[in-house]
C-alpha cells in the first residue's frame, strides 16, 4: 500500500507541474503575441501618419485628407465591431466599469459622430456607410 501511495504522489505532482508548465507556456505565448500585436498595430500607425504628413508638407492636402478619412471609417469600423463582440460586463465590478467606459466612449465618440454628420464619409461602400451610421447613432 505504501508503494501505491508513493507513485500516486509522484503521479499528482508530475501533473502539477505539467500543468504548472502549460500555463506558464500559454500565459508567455499569449503576453508575446500581444506584444508583437502592439507592435504591428504602432508599426501601421507611424506609417499612416508618416505617409498623410508626407502628402500635407509636399503639398498634396486632398491626399491627406483622403488618407485621414479612410483612417477614420476604419476607426468607426472598428470601434463597432469591438462593441458587439465586447462583454457587456468586462470588468469585476460590472456597474462601476460599463458607467466608466460609457462615459469615455461617450465623450470621444459624440465628437466623431459630429464631425461624421458634418462631413459624411467619402467612401461608396453603401453597406460600411450603414454599419458607421449605426455605430454613430448612439453618440448623436
Amino acid at each position: 500500500m505504501q508503494i501505491n501511495f508513493k507513485w500516486f504522489m509522484v503521479s499528482i505532482a508530475l501533473l502539477m507541474a505539467t500543468a504548472g508548465s502549460f500555463l506558464v507556456g500559454t500565459y508567455i505565448g499569449v503576453h508575446e503575441y500581444i506584444k508583437h500585436d502592439g507592435a504591428l498595430a504602432a508599426e501601421s500607425k507611424a506609417f499612416g501618419a508618416a505617409v498623410v504628413l508626407d502628402a500635407y508638407r509636399s503639398g498634396d492636402t486632398n491626399s491627406a485628407i483622403r488618407r485621414l478619412e479612410a483612417d477614420l471609417d476604419s476607426a468607426i469600423v472598428e470601434f463597432g465591431v469591438a462593441k458587439k463582440e465586447r462583454p457587456i460586463f468586462p470588468h469585476f465590478i460590472p456597474g462601476i466599469a460599463l458607467i466608466i467606459e460609457k462615459g469615455r466612449d461617450r465623450k470621444l465618440m459624440k465628437f466623431v459622430a459630429q464631425y461624421r454628420k458634418q462631413y459624411p464619409s467619402p467612401t461608396e461602400d453603401e453597406s460600411l456607410r450603414k454599419f458607421m451610421a449605426n455605430t454613430l447613432n448612439p453618440f448623436e
